[in-house]
C-alpha cells in the first residue's frame, strides 16, 4: 500500500461519509459506486473483486440494461469523493494525488465493467442468433407440416410426418400421436417417430386413463418430468419395450368461437428427465393447433366429399325411377322401387306406400322393411292414424311415438317388435291438386332435419303421384282402344256379311239370266264385291284391327278371279310378288 491509499485509509471514515451526504440517499446506484472505488483506490481489491464487476457488466448486457446509467452513477461517485477529499484534507499535495488515485480508480472501474458489457453483449448476440437459428428451423418445421397438410388429405401420412419432426426439433426420444374417437371415447395411436415395427399392435387408450387419457380429458397440457417414484409405471412408458422416465402429453384442439373439439393428443417420451422450454412449449402448441385445424379441414372436405357422392347417387336413383316411370305401366314394380330410394335415402328404417281407392279406402300398395304378413292386406279410412291425416289434410303429417301410443296406427300391433321406432313422416301423393295416395316412412330419429332428405321425400313422392296418374291414363286409355277395336273389328264383319248377301243376291240373278253380256256384267260385279268383303274379312282380323297385308289382299282376290272370271277351259297360273307391307282399310278397299 502506497503512501496516498495510507492516507486515503486513515481518513476513509469522513471521506465517505461526506461524499454519501453529498449524492443523498435517493441515488442508491452511486453510493454503491462509492464503496467500489474507495476500496480500489486503497488497493483492498481482490481480482475475484474485478471478475464480479465484469460480471456485472455482463448481466448489464444481458438484461439489457442502460450502461450509460451505470456510468453516470460513477461519474457521480467520482466527483462526490473529489469534493469529500477537498473538505476533508487541508494538504493540496495530498489532495492532488488523492485525486490522482480515485481517477486512476474509476478508469479501472469503467474499463473493466465496459469489457464484461462487450463480452456480454457478444454472448447476447451469440444467443439471440441461435435463437433466430432455431426460431426459423422450426418454422421451416411447421411449413413443412403445413405443406403436407395442404397437399394431401391422408391424416396418416401428416401425423406421421409431424411425429418425426417433433422428435427431431425437441429433446426427447419418442413422439406418439394418437387420434381421438369421441363414438367410443379412446384414444387411437396413429403415428410414431420410431419405426412402426416397435409398436406392439393396435395401441389404445381409453379417455380419462394413463397419463394422456387424463391430459386430453382435462384438455390442458401437462405431464410428469420423471416417473421414479411411480410403482406402477403408465402404459406410455412400456408400449414401445423401452423404459421411459419423463412424459409430457399436449392435447390436440380444435377451438372454435365458444366450443372446443378434441382431436387427438401428442405424447413426448425421454429416457430421463423431460422438462420442455418456453420456447420448445410453445413449438409443441404451434403444432398441435396446427394439426387441429389439419384435422378439423380433412373432416369437413371429408364430410363434404361423402356428400357429394351421396347427392350423386340420389340423383342417379332419382333418374332411375324417373325412367321407369317413363317407361313401365308396372305400378306394383314402379311403386316397389320409389319406396324402397325413399327409405333408403331419407334415412328411414321402414315405409309403405298407400293408394286410395275409389271407395275412399287407403290400401296399402307396396312395403320396404315392412315385412310382416299382417300388413299384406291393409286398409286404412281417411283419417285414420298419420297416413289417414296426410291423406285427408294434404299436406305432410309428422308423428312422434304414434305407432306406440296411437291405437288406431296400423303399426300398433307390431310396436313390440319395433321399440327402437319413435317418429314417422306421412307424405301425400298429389297429382293435380287431388290426393292419389300416401307415402309413410318411419325413423328412430324423433326428428327429420330439413334438407336435401326430406326434399328427395317429397320428390319421390311426386314420382309415385305422376306414376300412378300415368298408370291410370294408360289403363284408361287401353280400354277405350280395346272398346274402339272391337266397334271396328265388328263393323267390318257386318260390312263383309252385307257384301256378301250382296253377292247371293247376284248370283241368283245370274243363274236366272239368258243374257250372255248380262251374265258377264254379273259375274264381274260379283268378284269384286267378293273382292272387297274378302278385304274386310282380313280388316276385321284381330291381330291388327283396320289394317291389311298387301300379300293377303292378293292372295283373296286371285282366289275370286279364279272362281268367277276364268273360264273353266282356261287355264291360268298367278303368281304374287308383293312385299309384306300393310296399309289401311281405305287403300286396302280401293286396291280389292
Amino acid at each position: 500500500m502506497d503512501e496516498t491509499s495510507t492516507v486515503m485509509s486513515a481518513v476513509r471514515a469522513p471521506l465517505e461519509a461526506t461524499a454519501l451526504a453529498t449524492l443523498g440517499e435517493a441515488n442508491t446506484e452511486g453510493r454503491a459506486a462509492v464503496q467500489v472505488l474507495l476500496d480500489l483506490s486503497m488497493q483492498a481489491v481482490q481480482p475475484t473483486d474485478l471478475d464480479q464487476i465484469e460480471a456485472e457488466g455482463r448481466h448489464l448486457a444481458m438484461t439489457r440494461e442502460r450502461f450509460d446509467q451505470r456510468l453516470a452513477a460513477l461519474e457521480d461517485a467520482l466527483f462526490a469523493l473529489e469534493e469529500a477529499v477537498t473538505t476533508c484534507l487541508d494538504d493540496a499535495t495530498v489532495q492532488h494525488a488523492t485525486h490522482m488515485t480515485l481517477h486512476t480508480a474509476y478508469r479501472t472501474v469503467i474499463t473493466t465493467l465496459a469489457r464484461g458489457f462487450q463480452a456480454g453483449g457478444d454472448a447476447l448476440a451469440r444467443a439471440e442468433s441461435a435463437r433466430a437459428q432455431l426460431e426459423q428451423r422450426r418454422l421451416r418445421a411447421v411449413q413443412r407440416i403445413n405443406t403436407v397438410a395442404n397437399s394431401t388429405m391422408n391424416i396418416g401420412e401428416m401425423l406421421e410426418t409431424a411425429a418425426k419432426i417433433i422428435a427431431d426439433e425437441l429433446p426427447i426420444d419418442l413422439c406418439a400421436i394418437f387420434l381421438y374417437d369421441n363414438q367410443n371415447d379412446e384414444l387411437t395411436l396413429d403415428a410414431i417417430s420410431a419405426s412402426p415395427d416397435e409398436v406392439a399392435g393396435h395401441f389404445i387408450i381409453h379417455l380419462g386413463d394413463q397419463i394422456t387419457g387424463v391430459v386430453a380429458q382435462r384438455a390442458v397440457p401437462d405431464g410428469v418430468p420423471n416417473l421414479h417414484d411411480w410403482t406402477i409405471p403408465p402404459i406410455e412408458t412400456q408400449m414401445f419395450g423401452r423404459e421411459y422416465q419423463g412424459v409430457y402429453v399436449m392435447p390436440i384442439i380444435c377451438f372454435g368461437g365458444e366450443s372446443s373439439i378434441l382431436e387427438g393428443a401428442i405424447t413426448l417420451l425421454k429416457r430421463a428427465t423431460l422438462v420442455l422450454s418456453a420456447e420448445e412449449f410453445a413449438f409443441l402448441e404451434l403444432v398441435a393447433g396446427q394439426l387441429a385445424l389439419s384435422m378439423e379441414n380433412s373432416k369437413i372436405y371429408r364430410h363434404a366429399e361423402e356428400t357429394r357422392l351421396r347427392q350423386m347417387s340420389n340423383i342417379a336413383m332419382l333418374q332411375s325411377v324417373s325412367a321407369t316411370v317413363a317407361t313401365s305401366f308396372d305400378l306394383v314394380r314402379v311403386l316397389q322401387m320409389i319406396i324402397s330410394q325413399a327409405v333408403q335415402i331419407s334415412g328411414s328404417t321402414a315405409g309403405a306406400i298407400f293408394l286410395l281407392e275409389n271407395d275412399g279406402a287407403l290400401r296399402i300398395a307396396s312395403r320396404s322393411e315392412m315385412n310382416a304378413p299382417s300388413l299384406r292386406d291393409t286398409s286404412l279410412r281417411v283419417g285414420q292414424c298419420c297416413v289417414g291425416h296426410a291423406a285427408e289434410g294434404g299436406e305432410q303429417y309428422w308423428g312422434i311415438d304414434c305407432m306406440h301410443t296411437n291405437p288406431e296406427c296400423y303399426l300398433r300391433h307390431l310396436s313390440d317388435q319395433m321399440p327402437h321406432i319413435h317418429s314417422s313422416l306421412a307424405v301425400p301423393l298429389l297429382s293435380k291438386g287431388l290426393v292419389k295416395g300416401v307415402m309413410h316412412l318411419v325413423r328412430t330419429e324423433r326428428h327429420m332435419q330439413p334438407g336435401i332428405g326430406a326434399r328427395l321425400v317429397e320428390t319421390f313422392a311426386n314420382e309415385a303421384a305422376i306414376a300412378i296418374e300415368s298408370t291410370h291414363l294408360y289403363e284408361e286409355t287401353r280400354t277405350s282402344l280395346e272398346m274402339k277395336s272391337h266397334l271396328l273389328q265388328e263393323m267390318h264383319h257386318r260390312v263383309k256379311n252385307n257384301l256378301l248377301s250382296i253377292a247371293a243376291i247376284l248370283r241368283m240373278e245370274r243363274r236366272r239370266t239368258t243374257s250372255e253380256e248380262t251374265t258377264r256384267v254379273l259375274s264381274e260385279s260379283i268378284s269384286r264385291i267378293d273382292g272387297m268383303a274378302a278385304t274386310h274379312d282380313l280388316l276385321s282380323r284381330d291381330e291388327h284391327i283396320g289394317m291389311a297385308n298387301i300379300a293377303d289382299i292378293a292372295t283373296k282376290l286371285i282366289g275370286v278371279v279364279s272362281a268367277y272370271l276364268v273360264p273353266p277351259t282356261l287355264r291360268v297360273k298367278f303368281e304374287t310378288r308383293t312385299k309384306d307391307v300393310e296399309v289401311h282399310s281405305k287403300k286396302a278397299l280401293v286396291l280389292a
